[in-house]
């Protein structure tokens, strides 16, 4: 089908990742190719690939195809998220990549990995194992492991939304047990039922995603992923784009991690920034009652032009000149 109005190629594509049946959609520039590419990796909880619609189609009119597929038990896709690990990921990851370059007109060297907030952390341990990934971008990408930043997270919403010291103190009281327990191996069922006890507590809606048992299987296998020495052993280029008003991650703490990993891992060509007043969804703040607020303007004007200069992308097409090295820890408007 044609995305109206853009002369954008759409259509469904299904891939496996052993044995699992994944569903998902790819946006094609128009015109014959060869065209680079990037597959779109969600962030924590259930996703439909539908969710990058709006970047998906920027990019192609751009000069860049994309893929973005549902998420296993999401959508069309077979499978459950919930019985995962950051390496399952991964190799889904790279299951999408091998879709997309077997497309029509797709360039399979030119291909990148795009991850937000969670896959943040699955593009880089993706392009670590492989080198079918041409580039990595994380938005809003942890530089440390999930535990830190679901401490982080916990502390900063609850001191936001106006919370006491002493409701700070004890919900990070209960989140470092519960942690513990974790690693120890308790029995999710068992580490739920305690959680559920403290349901009234005014600070429990900010630790109350994990109120299942898959989920909080799911937050045991992550919770101790160090992203350092995944991100020391990745050399191809690498954009990450953070939101100076995160409520999720520690921001300066990432940037810093980024920088010392990438560069001690020799990689020539990586740009770090962070947009003054956007959030973790890289959003503005909102006019009062207004809802959700809108996309910073920086996001796609600096996500487009570093793709389609490390992919290549555009008229000049794969012939144009390489990457320059070394743009790090920049701050734009």
């Amino acid at each position: 089908m044609t995305e109206d109005g853009v002369g954008i190629e759409a259509g469904e594509v299904v891939f496996e990742d052993r044995g699992t049946r994944l569903a998902g959609r790819v946006w094609l520039p128009p015109g014959a190719g060869p065209h680079p590419g990037v597959v779109f990796v969600h962030g924590s909880g259930p996703a439909e690939g539908k969710s990058w619609e709006q970047e998906a189609v920027a990019l192609a009119g751009a000069g860049i195809a994309g893929l973005a597929y549902d998420k296993p038990g999401c959508g069309a896709s077979g499978g459950d998220w919930r019985g995962q690990s950051f390496q399952d990921r991964a190799l889904e990851a790279l299951a999408a990549v091998a879709c997309l370059q077997r497309q029509p007109g797709m360039d399979a060297a030119r291909v990148a990995v795009l991850g937000g907030s969670q896959g943040g952390w699955i593009g880089p341990l993706a392009a670590s194992q492989s080198s079918q990934v041409a580039a990595v971008v994380s938005l809003s990408g942890p530089g440390v492991s999930p535990f830190e930043q679901e401490a982080f997270r916990v502390e900063r919403q609850l001191r936001d939304g106006g919370a006491g010291e002493d409701q700070v103190t004890e919900a990070l009281a209960f989140f470092h047990r519960r942690a513990a327990r974790m690693r120890r191996g308790d029995a999710p069922e068992a580490i739920l039922a305690d959680q559920l006890r403290h349901r009234d507590a005014p600070w429990y809606p900010v630790l109350g995603d994990d109120d299942e048992v898959a989920h909080l299987g799911f937050t045991a296998r992550i919770y101790d992923h160090d992203p350092v020495p995944v991100l020391e052993r990745v050399t191809c280029p690498v954009l990450a784009i953070w939101g100076e008003r995160d409520l999720y991650v520690p921001v300066g703490r990432s940037v810093a991690a980024f920088d010392a990993a990438l560069a001690k891992a020799g990689n020539r060509d990586y740009r770090l920034e962070v947009i003054p007043d956007a959030d973790h969804g890289l959003r503005l703040p909102a006019a009062e009652g207004s809802g959700p607020g809108p996309r910073a303007p920086a996001l796609m004007r600096i996500l487009t032009g570093w793709l389609r200069r490390v992919l290549r992308a555009g008229p000049d097409g794969p012939g144009a000149a390489p990457p320059a090295p070394g743009e790090r820890a920049t701050r734009e408007r």
